[in-house]
């Protein structure tokens, strides 16, 4: 468990600081859909989207609550 936390740290460390304008685009419309769907967007379109939302939370709880840096800082404090 503790290597497939460091690998998805390390990624979403690396795209965090490769494309932060991406990377906040992407946050802000998952945020959005989230929003939108609890404030009424199914009724709209007629369609439940708890399963929906459901996913698109754990994505955004990846993204915005990840500490990848002390993970990646630890990974490399162990390998030397």
């Amino acid at each position: 468990m503790n290597l497939l936390e460091l690998y998805i740290a390390k990624i979403v460390d690396a795209f965090k600081a490769g494309n932060p304008k991406i990377y906040a685009i992407i946050v802000l419309v998952l945020g959005t859909l989230i929003y939108a769907s609890e404030n009424g967007l199914g009724d709209i379109i007629g369609y439940d989207l708890a399963n929906i939302v459901k996913y698109i939370s754990i994505v955004l709880g990846f993204l915005t609550g990840s500490r990848t840096t002390a993970v990646i800082k630890k990974a490399e404090a162990e390998d030397c």
